[in-house]
């Protein structure tokens, strides 16, 4: 089994030990028997996509896979060639940060990129994004500057003094997003970006969590996998 690190270790432990471990191995299932010929995953009939293929990668990562799919990891890594390491990753998607930097740091959090890799100038911009009323930030964004912001030890001292507001701010623009039911953009994929990126960073008994966690269980399907949408 190839866990994510401390960060997860207690989750994992719960999950593995309790009542989601079939839920975390019929998803892994479904997964192995969806992957494509070229080691990726993607929306049926349009082939295999970096952005899915990666969110795939990382769950592998994060929760292990089952000895009778022992090549799924690398027949992935195939496809991605590099890919989750930061800096390949965002000269693969050019100016497309606000996609990029969420799934860099999703890597960061299971241990494929380190967190430097989600630079300090992207993170000085989200945050002052975060201070403008009228500004429009993805919740993925706000969680990976937040997740960025907690696990620098760069920051320590920024942290400490001046930037004791920072993490508040973060938290509550972004739980302002979150819909009554728990849902980020009225997306699972997104919910569960976020709630990776906040327990990462050891944000998991918040209420934005909490929450996500709860709606991600309610929106689970008979053979393992999620709708995309959500309401």
């Amino acid at each position: 089994m190839c866990l994510a690190g401390d960060a997860f270790g207690e989750l994992n432990d719960f999950a593995y030990q309790g009542d989601l471990s079939e839920v975390i191995v019929g998803s892994l299932h479904w997964l192995a028997e969806r992957q494509n010929a070229d080691g990726g995953w993607g929306e049926p009939g349009s082939g295999s996509t970096v952005e899915a293929t990666l969110f795939a990668r990382i769950a592998i990562q994060l929760t292990g896979v089952p000895a009778c799919y022992a090549d799924l990891e690398s027949r992935a890594d195939g496809f991605l060639r590099g890919l989750t390491h930061g800096p390949n990753l965002l000269k693969r998607m050019g100016r497309h940060e606000a996609r990029a930097y969420p799934l860099i740091g999703a890597c960061a959090a299971v241990g494929l990129t380190p967190w430097s890799h989600v630079s300090r100038g992207w993170l000085w911009r989200t945050i002052r994004g975060a201070s403008g009323a009228g500004v429009a930030q993805r919740p993925a964004v706000i969680a990976a500057a937040l997740a960025r912001w907690r696990m620098s030890s760069h920051l320590a001292s920024v942290r400490r003094t001046v930037g004791r507001s920072v993490e508040p701010r973060l938290l509550t623009r972004l739980t302002s997003q979150q819909s009554p039911t728990g849902v980020f953009a009225n997306s699972l994929s997104e919910t569960a970006l976020v709630v990776m990126l906040l327990t990462s960073a050891g944000l998991r008994r918040t209420q934005a969590v909490q929450r996500g966690v709860d709606a991600l269980l309610a929106s689970i399907q008979p053979d393992g996998c999620w709708p995309e949408a959500a309401v």
